[in-house]
């Protein structure tokens, strides 16, 4: 937790955002999930998803970390499956509801027309990385350069945590790996320093590698100056350079 809230992009946990609430329910499901809490974890993935729509990915996690795939019937006998695992249909009935309620319509329509949200659209969304990352190189002033330079930095290490914590942490890998492609596909080239805050993947390659000292204190003083400078930056209205 102590890396989570010192890196870099971690203010805007402090933002007038969903994303204090957000984290604080998304941890917690996770933790419950873990614990095999199954009802706790199921009643809080609906909160979370209520929260912000892309909650609903931490049901990836909570199928890989409590489905037995070698011993599913054998193990937990086919009532044990019913009263072990239908729980996790709860946050998938409340999440229909809203999908197709007013608030699920007047969320979709604000996304599609202010923010240019839509869903998955991947063809148009490699267009926008593709120019987002001619801007970074050649094209754009530079506050536009270095807030895309924020937004590639991010996309980096999220991929590269991929590849260190896989073997160890796939649970945590493949629910990271679901928000990052929701995030990236999503059409519009930006937040990515927002949205990928809570790849999980990321804090247990930091915590791994923060083991040695030397890259604790060094991690640790970097993280917290640049989290100063982007403060400053986006309070006064560097959202896209």
């Amino acid at each position: 937790m102590f890396y989570f809230s010192i890196f870099p992009t971690a203010f805007f946990m402090g933002e007038v955002y969903t994303e204090g609430l957000f984290g604080g329910l998304f941890f917690l499901t996770l933790f419950l999930t873990v614990k095999k809490k199954r009802l706790l974890a199921a009643i809080f993935a609906s909160f979370l998803f209520l929260t912000r729509p892309i909650g609903i990915i931490v049901l990836v996690f909570m199928f890989f970390e409590w489905f037995d795939f070698k011993n599913f019937f054998r193990k937990e006998g086919f009532f044990g499956v019913l009263k072990n695992y239908l729980v996790i249909l709860i946050p998938v009935f409340v999440f229909i509801l809203w999908r197709f309620s007013f608030l699920g319509y007047r969320f979709e329509f604000v996304q599609h027309a202010f923010f240019g949200r839509q869903g998955i659209n991947i063809f148009d969304s490699l267009k926008n990385w593709f120019d987002a990352f001619k801007l970074l190189v050649s094209g754009g002033n530079m506050p536009t350069r270095i807030y895309y330079g924020i937004e590639f930095s991010i996309i980096f290490l999220a991929i590269f945590s991929f590849f260190v914590e896989g073997g160890k942490f796939f649970s945590l890998t493949i629910l990271g790996f679901s928000m990052f492609v929701f995030s990236f596909f999503s059409g519009v080239a930006q937040g990515m320093h927002r949205y990928l805050l809570f790849i999980p993947t990321l804090f247990t390659m930091l915590v791994k590698i923060g083991e040695n000292e030397i890259f604790d204190k060094t991690w640790s003083i970097i993280s917290i100056l640049f989290f100063g400078l982007l403060s400053l930056l986006f309070s006064f209205d560097m959202w896209v350079g």
